[in-house]
């Protein structure tokens, strides 16, 4: 074994030293000569200057944008999504390798394994697309995918297609050309009767292709259209043989990965209309699954093209169960997370036909975090205004929580339910009949409110505890390491309402990021909030960047210092009804009374 993986070894840098780089990039991006270099736009990352360089003299391209660098195998290995060694086959021929190697290469690569298997489904494609567009039982076919809003010119680039009610069309077309019977079969593409003739499963279906990472068609799904055919099954797919296996294959991936080297995301749905929706709508880096449930090997897969994917499942019961179910091995692979919510219960491919691609966009960019749906999720039925409610929210979570890779989720969870269920008791709290205490907004300034109550001026001197709560939401802005810390004791248990409003979309945020843009967070917030928020950040810029241990802590200790006053001089309840003003007002007079 060591002995072959030297000779690996070897070969890739035979092969490297053999072929010419610069026309290997060249087929996938367009170069300029730059001295004794090559420029071109990177294929990794958006950019509008080019900042891609490829050397013919070292063999290697390298990104100065991204930093994305390597060797032409290296270079094919990322494009296609394949392996190392997948790649050094692909261009040992181009290298000239003696061809008693190239086939001990080749006997590793399912491509040249199952040759005639792509073959004659490749073969079986054409058929059923040239058969779509050029017979008389294609026109009503046609009719039908116009009135689903798919035009001519999607129908070739997708190469939908349409297998005849009459499979033995097929049959013929196979034998006219050569085709072996068997090895149709073992691709899944005819079935054998216990007569031992041969029958097409695939009748009067639009036909859907589908194919593997690397362009290769390896299956297909078939759909109904006419009426009298609703009774059956609406989608059939081939059966699992060597070259399509339903676990491993997501649709349209091998097109989609090619934006997702730029937007570095990909959507995934169910439907292959909700697919070819979201393209027309201007998404096309979107997949979907083979009409079965997530697996770790689609996980695995979109892992390896992607690090976000956004989950946009039907609005139905059943969508929101999927998602639910897709959300864990996501997350286990590493992957941004997050959730498209569809609502009125309709698929992807009816709310584009209905909305447009501008309200599917509001949709896309709207999408939540993982984490947070999938709390909202495990939350339905459960009534947190009771204690059995609470436990057994808990148990979920925790249950859900544990099979995570990183337990900072469960622990957000968990944090994000005792504040809810802060957040209820206030909330029942505040609706009892509670006599206002006038004491606390004493005469100063002669200024009364509109119940006639004397209100206090604005204080000159902020309060230790309001300063040491915009301090923290400060320092939490600039640094998830702050808020990390924040988090694990305190949470988001901040006094003043807006202020605890802005610690939770601080957590919100990081949840999808794991660096602070600020003005992008501002945009997200509630004008009044962001307004808030702004204050604080723009009123202490001026504050050291730097920051310790010891002292976020001694400002955690002075949050909790105010909530022990406001405890301890009986004014909770006035304090939760007072506006954000008053807040500060009344935190400021405890001190002052102090």
């Amino acid at each position: 074994m060591e002995v072959f993986t030297l000779d690996l070894r070897q070969l890739a840098t035979e092969i490297n030293e053999k072929v010419n780089i610069a026309e290997v990039v060249g087929r996938y991006v367009q170069l300029t000569r730059s001295g004794r270099n090559h420029k071109g736009l990177c294929p990794f990352h958006n950019e509008a200057t080019p900042s891609f360089l490829v050397s013919e003299d070292k063999g290697i391209y390298k990104c100065f944008g991204c930093g994305e660098g390597g060797d032409a195998i290296s270079f094919i290995s990322k494009m296609e999504g394949i392996s190392y060694s997948e790649a050094m086959t692909s261009l040992a021929s181009d290298a000239g390798v003696d061809q008693t190697v190239v086939k001990r290469l080749r006997r590793n690569d399912q491509r040249y394994n199952f040759e005639k298997e792509f073959e004659i489904l490749a073969f079986a494609s054409g058929f059923y697309h040239y058969y779509l567009l050029n017979t008389e039982e294609g026109r009503t076919a046609l009719a039908y995918l116009a009135e689903r809003g798919l035009t001519k010119e999607t129908i070739i680039q997708f190469g939908i297609g349409l297998a005849p009610r009459d499979g033995n069309l097929l049959i013929q077309a196979l034998g006219s050309n050569n085709h072996s019977f068997e090895i149709a079969k073992k691709a899944g593409l005819l079935q054998q009767g216990e007569s031992g003739d041969y029958y097409s499963p695939f009748r009067s279906r639009i036909m859907f292709s589908v194919t593997n990472e690397r362009g290769s068609v390896v299956g297909f799904s078939g759909r109904t259209y006419l009426q009298e055919d609703e009774q059956g099954a609406k989608y059939v797919n081939s059966p699992e043989s060597p070259v399509f296996q339903k676990s491993h294959v997501l649709y349209h991936l091998h097109e989609a990965r090619k934006t997702a080297r730029t937007s570095h995301r990909l959507l995934l749905f169910e439907g292959f209309m909700d697919v070819i929706a979201a393209h027309r709508a201007g998404f096309t880096e979107s997949i979907a699954t083979m009409g079965t449930a997530m697996t770790a090997e689609h996980a695995q897969a979109i892992s390896r093209h992607a690090k976000e994917v956004i989950l946009v499942f039907d609005g139905d019961g059943a969508g929101l169960v999927a998602t639910a179910k897709a959300i864990p091995l996501l997350l286990a692979r590493q992957l941004q997370v997050r959730v498209a919510r569809i609502s009125g219960g309709i698929d992807p491919d009816d709310y584009v036909r209905q909305n447009g691609a501008h309200k599917f966009a509001e949709i896309i960019q709207g999408a939540i975090g993982a984490i947070e749906f999938q709390y909202h999720y495990l939350k339905q039925d459960v009534r947190l205004d009771t204690t059995d409610g609470q436990i057994e929210f808990e148990r979920r979570l925790t249950t859900f929580g544990n099979g995570l890779p990183d337990k900072n989720m469960l622990q957000a969870m968990l944090r994000k339910l005792r504040n809810e269920i802060y957040e209820q008791q206030r909330g029942r709290q505040s609706n009892r009949n509670v006599s206002q205490d006038v004491g606390l907004h004493r005469r100063q300034n002669g200024d009364a409110n509109r119940n006639g109550l004397q209100v206090a001026p604005r204080l000159q001197v902020m309060p230790n505890d309001v300063k040491a709560e915009k301090e923290l939401i400060y320092y939490m802005s600039l640094e998830k390491e702050v808020f990390d810390l924040v988090m694990a004791h305190i949470g988001t248990a901040f006094n003043i309402a807006a202020h605890r409003k802005i610690v939770q979309a601080i957590e919100s945020y990081y949840f999808r990021n794991n660096v602070m843009d600020q003005e992008e967070f501002f945009k997200k917030l509630d004008p009044s909030l962001a307004l808030i928020a702004r204050e604080i950040v723009e009123g202490l810029k001026d504050r050291p960047k730097n920051w310790s241990r010891k002292m976020i802590f001694e400002l955690m200790d002075k949050v909790q210092l105010g909530a022990k006053k406001l405890e301890h001089a009986g004014k909770k309840q006035m304090f939760y009804n007072a506006s954000y003003d008053d807040q500060l007002k009344m935190l400021g007079e405890l001190t002052v009374g102090q």
